[in-house]
């Protein structure tokens, strides 16, 4: 069956009362793997309970996301929003509706695309310095001398910090994993390429070309931080 074929089917039988029902992910984008899911946001009557839920149905693994229509807009605003990861939102505006009762899909993607589009909040004078030094202590453990099992594992978590600072500057959402890429790629094509290949060489035992571009990258946000790095927060 075809994807699209499954997903209504999975609704009507599944949720068959839903207000809202919508289908995104990458089959949706034209980016699915011989391994991808499908991704369903589901939208229920206020009161119902929250949760995230996975199906196997028709051959594919289906993975829900059910909210009310309030809870869209909070989970967005008190969670996604401040992380910068407004993954639901995404879902919600990239989608296919596949159920839409009483307007709720296109309310909630009229909502979520404005969230989007306002992009995240400027970064703070803290967050910077919080990448400078993470970037800063993962580039001394480099130079350091770690085995090359340790470096192995650095190396990636270092490109990640790398990514989000540039994103951070940037003024964009930010993603993880593979979005992060992504994210990075849409950005700067070149930048997210020259960061990729050097994290390769990194983890193959030659990291001169990812401390390097670590060390460009942090120069016009006031250099490696080690002495005078402080972070408050409570324990809690």
């Amino acid at each position: 069956m075809h994807p699209i074929s499954v997903a209504e089917a999975f609704v009507a039988t599944q949720f068959p009362t839903c207000l809202a029902a919508i289908w995104a992910g990458s089959f949706v984008r034209g980016e699915a793997t011989t391994t991808s899911d499908l991704d369903i946001v589901i939208v229920l009557g206020e009161g119902s309970t929250i949760y995230r839920e996975n199906f196997e149905h028709g051959g594919f693994l289906i993975e829900t996301f059910v909210h009310t229509e309030a809870s869209v807009r909070r989970w967005t605003l008190e969670r996604e929003v401040p992380e910068r990861r407004p993954a639901l939102a995404r879902m919600v505006v990239e989608g296919r509706v596949i159920v839409d009762r009483l307007g709720t899909a296109e309310r909630l993607q009229e909502w979520c695309a404005a969230v989007l589009d306002a992009g995240p909040a400027p970064p703070t004078s803290q967050e910077i310095a919080d990448a400078r030094y993470g970037i800063t202590d993962a580039v001394d453990d480099i130079l350091g001398g770690l085995a090359p099992g340790e470096v192995a594992q650095v190396a990636p978590a270092l490109a990640a910090a790398l990514g989000r600072l540039e994103l951070l500057r940037g003024g964009h959402w930010l993603g993880s994993g593979k979005w992060l890429h992504r994210r990075l790629a849409a950005c700067d094509a070149e930048l997210a390429e020259r960061l990729a290949d050097a994290t390769v060489r990194a983890v193959s035992g030659n990291p001169a070309d990812l401390v390097a571009l670590a060390e460009a990258r942090l120069a016009p946000v006031g250099g490696f931080l080690r002495g005078g790095y402080r972070q408050e927060g409570a324990l809690d």
